[in-house]
């Protein structure tokens, strides 16, 4: 798989940049090519319904446009990118429009705007995932639609969910009942990543005597680029959706029309 180099845009400034809760070195060990990277692809795939090209999209926590980039390239469509980390923006591969904003400032401009939006590995960062849920669907058109991308199972909590910035891990019913309390009505859900249910278990125990400065790289980089592609083909054989399982869980909810 071809990685996309940095494009140098400068973003739209709606807010001024902040701090996020998240190990920036992350950036630098997860590419286009990472086998966690691509199976999310897979699954999502799987899960969303059709993406018409004519509607409007936005990923909120966008970072460094990896899913933004992939949803450009196979599913023809251009998906605005949202995200407080500066750093972050400037490294961004995709070609789709970057913000700098702030979801809890609700720009006026942006009210009921998108058809779709992606919250993909943000809500396990924040302390107030429900309130930052409810925040975003100020820019959903009604009838929208919410892609919601989380790490599940607490059991699997590690030295490397800390310092990676992960507040929680999540059940699927965890994830239906934060949507469901911002009055979302669930579509569809599923566990993946059951394959990689024992590594991430292996990866707690060795997490433990781990030093914390080697810990992202112990815990995400595959040893090899042969070890890369086995775990990427690991994920065809897995069933989705599935409710047994997994080390992730993805969500599609519906915003009501009568709000």
């Amino acid at each position: 798989m071809i990685t996309r180099a940095p494009t140098n845009r400068r973003p739209v400034f709606l807010s001024e940049p902040a701090p996020v809760n998240m190990g920036s070195e992350w950036f630098d060990i997860v590419d286009a090519s990472h086998f966690w990277i691509r199976n999310r692809l897979q699954v999502f795939l799987k899960m969303a319904p059709p993406l018409p090209a004519e509607a409007k999209y936005a990923e909120i926590g966008c970072g460094t446009g990896l899913f933004q980039d992939q949803l450009e390239r196979n599913a023809g469509i251009s998906v605005d990118g949202f995200d407080l980390n500066l750093e972050a923006l400037k490294r961004n591969i995709s070609r789709s429009p970057l913000f700098v904003y702030n979801v809890f400032e609700q720009c006026p401009s942006l009210e009921s705007v998108y058809d779709g939006l992606f919250l993909f590995d943000v809500l396990e960062h924040l302390d107030d995932d429900r309130e930052f849920v409810k925040a975003c669907l100020y820019h959903l058109k009604p009838g929208g639609l919410i892609y919601i991308n989380v790490p599940s199972r607490e059991e699997l909590r590690s030295k490397y969910d800390a310092l990676v910035g992960h507040v929680r891990r999540y059940s699927l019913s965890d994830l239906v009942s934060v949507a469901e309390s911002c009055g979302l009505a669930v579509e569809k859900q599923t566990y993946w990543g059951m394959p990689f249910y024992p590594l991430l278990a292996f990866r707690k125990l060795m997490m433990r005597n781990t030093p914390d400065c080697k810990v992202l790289q112990a815990g995400m980089k595959p040893p090899s680029e042969f070890a890369n592609r086995v775990l990427a083909s690991l994920s065809l054989l897995e069933p989705i959706p599935q409710s047994i399982i997994g080390t992730s869980a993805m969500l599609i909810a519906r915003k009501p029309v009568n709000v």
